[in-house]
């Protein structure tokens, strides 16, 4: 990976290794924001080029964004400009509450607010349950999101 500022400059190793130490510290995470067509934090959006700037690939992942998410597989992830989109917001404030609630095994938090939470509770495998939360969530209008984030952010103070 050459540098940004700097494309003489390979700085492979030096992200090669600051996944390698800062990975297994990110374990407690509800989720992540990542930025968009960033060559490091990237997530599907990254054009590839050679050292000569012809264009090798489309869309790719950052490296440390595609660590990222081999090693946490079930993390909720977005890019920031993804969130400017209607309800992005909000579906990710959800999934990252519901991932955290899961990772703590207070499903009951949820379970009387979501309306899919039967779906995700007859699930026991959290890879699963996550694809379930982000497929209806995506079904969800601002709205209903909106409400529903209200709600659950409620249910949990109480």
């Amino acid at each position: 990976m050459l540098g940004r500022d700097d494309s003489s400059l390979d700085v492979t190793d030096t992200i090669t290794s600051f996944i390698e130490t800062s990975l297994p510290g990110l374990q407690e995470l509800a989720g992540f924001v990542l930025t968009t067509r960033s060559p490091s934090c990237g997530l599907n959006s990254v054009p590839v080029k050679s050292t000569k700037g012809r264009l090798l690939k489309e869309k790719s992942s950052g490296l440390f964004a595609q660590a990222l998410v081999d090693c946490y597989p079930c993390l909720p992830v977005i890019e920031e400009q993804a969130l400017r989109r209607d309800g992005a917001l909000a579906a990710f404030e959800l999934s990252v509450i519901i991932y955290s609630l899961f990772k703590r095994s207070c499903t009951a938090e949820f379970a009387a607010v979501l309306p899919f939470a039967h779906e995700v509770l007859v699930v026991n495998n959290l890879m699963q349950q996550m694809a379930i939360v982000k497929e209806s969530l995506a079904k969800l209008n601002q709205t209903r999101l909106s409400s529903l984030l209200k709600t659950l952010r409620e249910s949990i103070d109480e």
